[in-house]
């Protein structure tokens, strides 16, 4: 007996993997018949598979719904984050707030306040500010196809590289998890996807047009319009630090996600500006709603938290990221985890949000948001203060993670039970107020005096 090929019937197999119990047959009967573990770990689609109560739903249909006759581009700079705390609070309001940030920021560190002494907040510091960042046409320190060729002597003529949508998003799902990514998806650019970009972010306004090349001047970001795909990306954050939200150092956490996120999308616009394509936006966590794409790709579902999407992978634990290619790539599902149905019961993330940003009060989402217009019309969604949110940074002189920490989807690696949670979320929504109430319980979520 060769004793490096294992075998395993299918029943054991199933049994291994706790599905061949009572009330999860259908499970059983849906599940791919594998001979032995060593075909379960060779089959080609075995780093992308989800879990087996994730279900794939029609391209364009996800789980949150969507007026796009009404949903249009959102212009951020009439409408972002500074425009509704300068509607909310005024002026002389943000200027004192921003003062006392200044203030809480020196007096942590003078006290060595846990969470916020020099040490944690160097955590924060030195990867909100590395310097990584390849702009928004990307990395081409690689040499293209075309200087390849001129390399030669004398000089030849190197086709780019040529491969079917299908075979190019698996290559780019394999090479975007070697360097580090969770979940990766893509999207192919229509109508609706192209007002998920912003309208106008920063001086610049988004412009689409027949160029070969992207331009970028200091009012316009022209983009080419045979760069019709959008690669998705979810990078991981450290769930154990998150949980010491809204702190300095839990907050390194995050910032931590925006740097693998910028290494990620820098090395992957690198790879195809190599293989003789373009890699747009990837050094500049803008131009884009990075969440919406995320969710329109399957790597996660809408969730209470608004600005925040869940996965099935993560939870909250994640950062979003996309790059613009012109490579083809066959769109991937969005994606439905039973998530929409749990926020409705569950509510922890509003509960225990302190400048009362998220809507604590109604079980469904909503068309209707007292947040307009710096809520996007057109979205049925749960409405979300931005303007409130951020406010509340400059009160605890930290970003916070509050909603994200206390997430019972966060709490992936906490042990094994979380799998079996959400598969039970999935497929029995009754239970979803159970399951809430036995994450309180057993204490996941913010560690005990983790905020102030």
């Amino acid at each position: 007996m060769n004793k490096f090929h294992s075998t395993i019937s299918r029943r054991d197999f199933m049994k291994a993997l706790g599905l061949a119990g009572a009330g999860l047959g259908a499970a059983a009967a849906t599940t791919p018949v594998f001979h032995d573990l060593d075909e379960v770990l060779s089959a080609p689609e075995s780093n992308w598979e989800r879990p087996w109560w994730v279900k794939e739903r029609p391209h364009g249909d996800t789980t949150q719904e969507m007026d796009w006759s009404i949903y249009q581009q959102f212009d951020q700079g009439a409408y972002g984050v500074s425009a509704a705390k300068l509607d909310m609070f005024g002026a002389e309001h943000n200027a004192a707030q921003s003062q006392n940030r200044k203030n809480l920021e020196a007096q942590h560190l003078i006290n060595k306040t846990p969470g916020w002494s020099f040490r944690d907040r160097g955590l924060y510091d030195s990867v909100t500010r590395e310097g990584i960042s390849s702009g928004w046409k990307g990395y081409r320190s690689v040499r293209n196809p075309e200087a390849y060729g001129n390399r030669a002597d004398p000089p030849v003529n190197i086709p780019r590289y040529q491969g079917t949508p299908e075979e190019n998003i698996k290559m780019l799902r394999t090479v975007a998890k070697f360097r580090g990514a969770a979940v990766a998806g893509a999207l192919e650019i229509d109508a609706n996807v192209k007002k998920t970009f912003f309208k106008v972010q920063g001086r610049r306004k988004t412009v689409w047009a027949d160029v070969d090349d992207a331009e970028e001047t200091s009012t316009e970001r022209i983009t080419p319009n045979k760069a019709r795909y959008i690669l998705t990306l979810t990078v991981p954050m450290s769930e154990e630090m998150i949980r010491r939200m809204p702190t300095a150092l839990a907050e390194g956490a995050v910032m931590m996600g925006y740097s693998y996120g910028r290494i990620l999308n820098s090395g992957l616009s690198n790879y195809l500006w190599m293989l003789g394509y373009l890699g747009l936006g990837a050094g500049d966590n803008s131009w884009k709603i990075h969440p919406a794409q995320a969710v329109m790709s399957g790597c996660g579902e809408a969730s209470r938290m608004h600005q925040n999407y869940l996965s099935p992978e993560l939870g909250a634990a994640q950062r979003a990221f996309s790059i613009v290619t012109d490579l083809p790539l066959a769109p991937t599902a969005p994606i439905d985890f039973g998530m929409q149905a749990y926020c409705k019961t569950c509510k922890k993330c509003a509960e225990v949000c302190p400048p009362d940003a998220l809507d604590k009060v109604n079980d469904d989402p909503s068309w209707d948001s007292p947040w307009f217009p710096f809520n996007q019309a057109g979205q049925k969604a749960w409405p979300f203060s931005f303007a409130r949110c951020s406010d509340w940074w400059s009160t605890v002189s930290s970003g916070c993670g509050i909603c994200m920490a206390s997430c019972p989807f966060t709490n992936k690696h906490r042990g094994s039970i979380h799998d079996l949670t959400m598969a039970t979320v999935a497929k029995f929504p009754l239970l979803n107020g159970f399951m809430k109430n036995m994450d309180d319980f057993f204490g996941y979520g913010l560690m005990p005096g983790g905020y102030i």
